[in-house]
């Protein structure tokens, strides 16, 4: 004979994950902090830094690199003003 009892309930227990009510979840302990945000119309120190790498074209993208300003393209690594560079292809007046 025998007849061990086999079946084990689990008892319902909460579950530590976030609930997401609406389908939005909020990541607990991340308080957005406001950061200052002015217009500043001077080249920042980053902005210096890109355009002694990549000339007085370059701007700091806001992030993490450096990128062309508008009306400039970016030509062996430097940043060149568009229209003033002999672009391949261009046509000689």
């Amino acid at each position: 004979g025998g007849g061990g009892q086999g079946a084990s309930k689990q008892a319902p227990s909460e579950d530590n994950e976030e609930t997401c009510p609406n389908g939005v979840c909020r990541a607990s302990g991340t308080s957005g902090a406001p950061q200052p945000k002015a217009p500043a119309p001077q080249p920042s120190r980053y902005d210096l830094m890109c355009q002694k790498q990549h000339g007085p074209g370059a701007e700091f993208d806001g992030v993490d690199s450096c990128r062309c300003k508008e009306g400039f393209e970016e030509v062996d690594g430097k940043c060149k003003e568009i229209g003033n560079v002999g672009a391949v292809g261009g046509r000689r007046a």
